[in-house]
């Protein structure tokens, strides 16, 4: 699947950014080229591995219509003189290599960043115009849900659905000197949610805005159907969480 020819309809001027491992690769590929077909062929792809990915892995990267530049954990790795906790939090978690990334990417910019678990729709046109939008120095995926590590918020913070880290656009380089620095101040290992408000912190504060939640669908009150409620002839990209990921696997395979 993955060296198969694809159809680009455009190209775009940004950086596309993916994070994955060995068990996530068949998803990274679906979702690649899902990318390189409705929002258009990346001036850049770089993918950024968790140390998982073997030889084998690597070849199938190698082997798609784009060529991309595979970093490893070292060529992210936390930058000199980041605080004791980052550091242990980007050697014993993935999600902390993937806020690494992210902070390392932001030379890269304009840029998308992209989960594995991302499918990209007859709509995403939408995004290849939106990386020209400059009102504001990036664009996020909004969560359905409060999903956030609530001890890095200030005391009183709305508890509102806030930016899901997996579909993500930097127009401008953001600066993520705060939410370190919060996380710094826990003196405690990061839980799940940690990267993903650590993200939240950084975009918000920088300006960032919600991508069309009716365009960029992340929603999970259909996992426990056959069909794939959210999605619409103008829809951009789901996001298949973990709960229903055969979803993303019927609608490559069937258009379900």
């Amino acid at each position: 699947m993955a060296g198969r020819p694809v159809t680009f309809l455009r190209a775009i001027e940004a950086t596309l950014l993916c994070y994955t491992g060995r068990r996530d690769l068949p998803e990274l590929v679906a979702a690649l080229r899902s990318f390189f077909h409705h929002v258009g062929r990346p001036a850049r792809l770089v993918i950024g591995t968790d140390g998982t990915m073997d030889a084998a892995g690597l070849a199938v990267l190698r082997s798609l219509p784009v060529a991309p530049a595979i970093w490893q954990p070292p060529d992210f790795a936390p930058p000199p003189g980041a605080p004791p906790v980052l550091v242990d939090y980007f050697q014993a978690h993935p999600l902390g290599k993937k806020v690494c990334l992210l902070m390392r990417a932001q030379e890269l910019a304009p840029f998308v960043f992209s989960d594995s678990d991302i499918l990209f729709l007859p709509g995403a046109a939408e995004l290849a115009k939106r990386l020209s939008d400059l009102t504001a120095p990036g664009w996020f995926m909004q969560d359905c849900a409060f999903s956030l590590d609530r001890r890095m918020l200030d005391a009183g913070a709305p508890l509102a659905p806030g930016v899901n880290s997996g579909l993500l656009a930097f127009l401008r380089p953001v600066p993520f000197d705060d939410a370190l620095n919060r996380f710094a101040r826990l003196q405690v290992p990061g839980e799940f949610f940690t990267e993903q408000t650590i993200v939240h912190l950084a975009m918000t504060q920088a300006g960032c805005q919600p991508l069309p939640p009716d365009l960029y669908i992340l929603q999970n009150n259909d996992q426990w159907l056959w069909r794939d409620l959210h999605v619409k002839p103008g829809t951009a990209a789901r996001h298949y969480i973990s709960s229903f990921r055969h979803k993303m696997w019927l609608r490559v395979r069937f258009n379900m």
